[in-house]
């Protein structure tokens, strides 16, 4: 609101001239502080190129021997580690409905029935049908009624 406000006071006519007042005097003001860039930038650039080091690359101690890693071991290493990492992300997509799920199947000309490990009542599957729990869900429910929370 007070935003709206602020954009509207300049549009109504008997503000205009006040604003345009005080436009005037804010656009003439001089400016506290007037670079010299001729003379500032080649010094800048000098300071860049010649003598400056940042902190994080001075040294406190003796220079150490560097380390020298073995090129073809390492991109085997990451090679390797890359393909175990691959293959565990397709099996687990694959077979997330067997882990996420428990699933109840019928046959042709099969009906059963199945009481549910959360307490509901007894589930019937007719022939040809197909019916899925989510084990985590029951466990997170009864955590929710053992802690006083409301599950969804």
């Amino acid at each position: 609101m007070p935003k709206l406000m602020i954009y509207e006071w300049p549009h109504k006519e008997h503000n205009q001239e006040q604003y345009y007042t005080w436009l005037d005097k804010w656009e003439n003001v001089p400016p506290q502080y007037i670079p010299e860039f001729k003379e500032s930038r080649p010094r800048y650039l000098h300071y860049m190129r010649e003598s400056y080091q940042p902190t994080y690359l001075v040294a406190c101690c003796a220079p150490r021997k560097p380390i020298k890693i073995d090129p073809i071991i390492s991109r085997n290493w990451l090679l390797a580690a890359s393909t175990v990492f691959f293959l565990l992300r397709i099996f687990g997509w694959l077979g997330k409905d067997s882990i996420l799920y428990i699933t109840y199947r019928t046959n042709n000309n099969e009906i059963k029935k199945i009481q549910l490990s959360d307490g509901n009542p007894t589930l019937v599957i007719r022939q040809n049908g197909e019916a899925w729990q989510q084990p985590f869900a029951i466990v997170y429910e009864s955590f929710a009624k053992d802690k006083g929370v409301n599950a969804l």
